[in-house]
Parts: structure tokens; sequence; C-alpha cells
């Protein structure tokens, strides 16, 4: 049963939510009207506004405080969540509805295969994970992965047992996909024999070579708090290797996948006091003054990923976006002025707008970001990925799945013809 396809609502769920944080959101509700204004309805099964309001409650509850909204974006959030609540009673109900028509129960087997699919994706137990909330959410989460289950159920009935194979191709595909995991490694293996003998840097394989690195970049500043998010595996390379030196090939292997990686430590950094951060920021703003560029030292010193990713340059973003000392900065400074230190909760910015929309209240700017900081290190992990095993099973579900899509894009619009569905709170969700 592909279920792996079909869970996505309930891991949007879960990790929007942050099961299992003790940390939670508690503001100040919205009182339910009290009414039986109509939200939505599929077939017979009816959703009223004073339900929808109910439930994003609850879920504005259950959001740690890190990723609760702010005052001002509240109404946005609300607005947002009960939209989501809206569109995923549609497309759950949808999904039952027809699973009733054509006889569809969801059995034990199909459960516990939805179950490790779970853990597959999230590493976490869904049963441990959804006790952590309350019984409200608990019960939306669980139907979720109901609806996920009989989606999947109704795929492989209608889609996937229909749609034949071509049995040459399968063949064909497989040895193409072996032989190019047999020339990854070779590669990988070479690169880390040239770096061994230091007549590459890491510098010059990010450009000859850039699939065996991590999308946030070479020489990531790894704190100790960081380092106990790692995987076991990686952390305890990390520790052992010396500082300017570089770790032994290792793997590691996870369900499906597997990782070939080592680890390049660059240095030891020192901790930083609040005191320091802002000396040097003050530094930084010298140089600036007397014509450094921006973009090279954000590259350099920014503690924000903006740095080495786009030299500070953190896009457009409206009020409300940005904790109040950096919006009250970036929509009062003149444009391409650098402001003096800005301290905030992460630490102290120097601010550059480059743009500014009043009438769309909008503003984009640069950044550099110096952080009191715990002990840390500079590293580097070089690392390729492939499948942990290639069955010829795997390369024909993969085929299969190509050639269905068309089908199963089919199949999913007449689920909708043949269910009656009306949606007065957001009409545009019937269009789509």
């Amino acid at each position: 049963m592909r279920t792996k396809t079909c869970l996505a609502l309930v891991l949007l769920s879960l990790t929007t939510l942050g099961c299992g944080n003790d940390e939670t959101y508690n503001p100040q509700p919205t009182v339910p009207t009290k009414t039986k204004e109509i939200a939505a309805t599929v077939d017979k099964l009816t959703l009223t506004k004073d339900e929808v309001a109910t439930r994003v409650n609850l879920l504005i509850s259950e959001l740690p405080k890190e990723n609760a909204p702010t005052p001002e974006q509240m109404d946005d959030a609300r607005e947002m969540f009960s939209k989501n609540i809206v569109n995923t009673f549609i497309q759950s109900n949808m999904i039952r509805v027809t699973a009733e028509r054509e006889g569809i129960i969801i059995t034990d087997e199909m459960r516990e295969k939805a179950y490790v699919d779970f853990k597959a994706r999230t590493g976490k137990d869904f049963k441990t994970e959804t006790a952590k909330l309350k019984p409200e959410m608990r019960k939306i989460v669980e139907d979720e992965l109901e609806a996920s289950i009989l989606l999947a159920a109704l795929v492989e009935k209608n889609v996937y047992a229909v749609t034949p194979v071509n049995e040459a191709e399968v063949t064909e595909t497989f040895e193409k996909v072996k032989k190019e995991i047999e020339n990854a490694t070779t590669d990988f293996t070479n690169y880390y024999n040239q770096l061994k003998a230091k007549t590459i840097t890491i510098d010059e394989l990010s450009q000859k070579a850039p699939r065996f690195l991590p999308p946030q970049g070479l020489k990531q500043k790894i704190s100790v708090d960081e380092m106990a998010r790692l995987p076991q595996k990686i952390r305890e390379v990390i520790e052992a290797t010396p500082v300017g030196q570089i770790s032994e090939i290792k793997e590691l292997s996870e369900n499906d996948q597997c990782v070939k990686f080592y680890v390049s430590v660059t240095k030891s950094l020192p901790p930083m006091t609040k005191l320091e951060a802002l000396t040097k920021i003050q530094a930084l703003k010298k140089q600036l003054d007397e014509g450094a560029s921006f973009e090279i030292l954000a590259k350099e010193n920014s503690a924000c990923p903006s740095g080495a990713r786009a030299g500070g340059d953190l896009g457009d973003f409206s009020r409300g976006m940005m904790v109040k000392a950096f919006e009250d900065a970036a929509f009062s400074l003149p444009l391409n002025v650098i402001s003096e230190p800005v301290e905030t909760d992460f630490g102290y910015h120097l601010i550059k707008v480059t743009a500014r929309d009043e009438g769309k209240g909008t503003a984009r700017a640069s950044h550099i970001l110096l952080a009191p900081t715990k002990a840390a290190m500079e590293v580097s992990i070089v690392s390729t990925l492939f499948p942990a095993k290639v069955s010829i099973e795997d390369i024909r579900e993969t085929l299969k799945a190509r050639d269905a899509e068309p089908k199963l894009k089919a199949y999913l619009d007449s689920i909708r013809a043949n269910t009656t569905v009306t949606c007065p709170a957001y009409p545009d969700l019937i269009a789509q």
C-alpha cells in the first residue's frame, strides 16, 4: 500500500504543532459565536464556522512559543488556520465518502503500515507523539491519518493496480541506477583521497562537486547545543576529529537511505560574550563606513544563515514579520544607509535597507548579525546519499508511479466530481 504519498496532512499537523514541546503558546482565544452558520459541506457532512473557530483556538494553543504569531500577525494567522481547517475538512471527507461508496474499510494491517511509514519519515512514533496532544487535537490528527490511509487504498485500487509496467524498462533502469551509485561512490572516494593528500581544498571541492556538499553550505558553525541535535554517529565523528584534520569515511544508514560522509574540522571557535559581540559589530560598522563590502563582511561574520547564503540579504518582508526593533529600523532608515548596531533578542544587527514600498508596507534589507554564542566548531561535512538497498521491485514501483500519474490526476478529479461540496466560507477552495 502506498501510504507514503498520502501522509502530508498528518506530517504537517505534527511538525507545525511540535509535539511534546512543553513551552506552548496561550493567546487570548476568539470567542465562538454559537451560531450554525455553515463553513463547508461534503454530501451530508457539515462544518460550521463556530467549529472552525474552536479548532483554530486549539491549533494556536498547541503551537510552540517559538512558532507563535506575534499580536500583529494574529489576524492573518487565524485566517490561514481557518482556511486550512476548512480545506482539510473538504479533502478528508471527500475521501471518506468515496471510500464508503467503494466499500473500503481500514484494517489493523493498513493502520500499522501507516504508523511504520510515519516513523520512517519522521523518526518518531505516531502513537507516542499524538499522546502528547490535547484529546481534541489528537482526534483531529488521528482523523487525518485515517483519511490518508483511505486515500492510499483508493489510489491503489483504482490507479496503481490497473497500471501496467514495461519490464524491459524496469531491468534497464535498475542496471543504470546501480551503475550511477557505483560511480558516485568512486567519485566520492577519489575526492576524499585528494583532500587527504591536500591536492584539493574543501573550497575547490565545492566548485567541482557541489552534490557532495550540504545545502546549507560549507564551514558550518556548530555550537554545543546544535551538536547535541545532530545524529549520534555524525556527532561522534566530529568530536573525534582533531582541528585541521579530516575523519575517515563513515557510513550512516537509516530506513531506506544510506549516507557516506566524512568530516573536516576547520577550527575551534571560542564563546562570544554580549560585550564581545557588541565590540565586534562596532568594528564591522567602522569597516563599512570606510568602504568595506557589506556582502563580504556578512558572508564572513554574520551568525544568520542569510550571511553565507546571500550576503545578508533577507529578501522582501512586510510589517509584523520582524521583531519590533529590527522592523522600526527597516522602515525608517534611508535606503542604502547602514544603521548603527540594533539590539534584538537575537543579538546585534547592522541593517542596510535596499528597497521599500510604502504603499504595500514592504521593505527589503540585508543585515549582519552578531550574537553571544557558546563555544563552537567550524565544520565541513561532505556526504553522498544513495538508497541503502536498491531492488528491482523498488524500480518497478517507481516507474509504475510515473506511468500512473495521468491516471492519478484523473481519478482524484473524479472523486471531486462525484462528491457534492459547498464552501460558503472560502468559495475559492471549490474552484481549485
